[in-house]
């Protein structure tokens, strides 16, 4: 698959969330962020580069695009986290501009139970 179109669309739009995500909630340094960050548009374009050419239609190529990015970025971290961590992640990173749990609804905090984990003041 080309990295145009749908894959530069989508780093556009959530890889800078994807990297926010990485200070808040794997506490990584804002200078290890970007790094992380550069280092996974490299092997995204890579896994994108792996994909076959879809139909124009195709409803699975969305989440294809989407499963490269998330896998990039944990292919890119210094060290691999644990499902819920990551799970509590990628919800976060997917939701630009939405609700987070800093500023939630409560129609939000049921649709995504598990993302207050990451809250820079809740502990575990």
């Amino acid at each position: 698959m080309k990295y145009f179109g749908k894959p530069a669309g989508m780093w556009a739009v959530f890889g800078g969330s994807f990297r926010r995500e990485l200070v808040r909630c794997f506490g990584l340094s804002g200078q290890s962020a970007r790094e992380t960050a550069r280092k996974a548009k490299k092997k995204y374009r890579e896994l994108i580069g792996r994909l076959p050419e879809f139909e124009k239609a195709d409803r699975f190529m969305t989440n294809e695009v989407n499963c490269a990015m998330l896998a990039a970025f944990i292919l890119s971290m210094p060290e691999r986290p644990d499902v819920q961590r990551l799970t509590d992640y990628y919800a976060r990173a997917m939701m630009t501009g939405q609700a987070t749990p800093d500023r939630t609804s409560a129609s939000a905090r049921w649709a995504m139970p598990s993302v207050t984990w990451c809250h820079p003041f809740r502990q575990k």
